[in-house]
C-alpha cells in the first residue's frame, strides 16, 4: 500500500509491502494515465535481505520522473511487481494522486 495517497509534491510517499519467504524481486514503476513510463523506483531489486517481513519499504516516490522534475498534479498510476523464486510473479497496478 502506499503510505500518503494522494501526496503533495515536495513530499515523499513510501510503497510498504508484506512480502512472504519465497519473494526474490521487486520492481516499482510510475506511469501517467496514457500509460508513459514517468519514473523507476526501483528496477529487479533483491529482496534477499527483506523476505518474510511485514510492512516492509519497497521504494518511495518523490513526485519527479527520471529527468528530476516534478510532475503536474493529477492521477498518475503505480505497477508493483514482485517475482518469486518458482519464477512466478505477483503485479499489482493501482492510482496514485499527486497535489501542488
Amino acid at each position: 500500500f502506499v503510505n500518503k495517497n494522494p501526496f503533495k509534491l515536495g513530499e515523499v510517499t513510501e510503497f510498504i509491502a508484506d512480502l512472504p519467504d519465497n519473494a526474490a524481486n521487486v520492481t516499482l514503476r510510475i506511469f501517467d494515465l496514457s500509460g508513459d513510463l514517468v519514473r523507476v523506483i526501483v528496477d529487479e531489486e533483491s529482496l534477499s535481505d527483506k523476505k518474510n517481513q511485514s510492512n516492509i519499504n519497497i521504494g518511495s516516490w518523490d513526485g519527479m520522473n527520471d529527468y528530476g522534475n516534478y510532475v503536474g498534479s493529477g492521477i498518475y498510476v503505480y505497477q508493483v511487481r514482485i517475482t518469486f523464486t518458482d519464477g512466478s510473479s505477483y503485479v499489482q497496478i493501482k492510482p496514485i494522486g499527486v497535489v501542488k
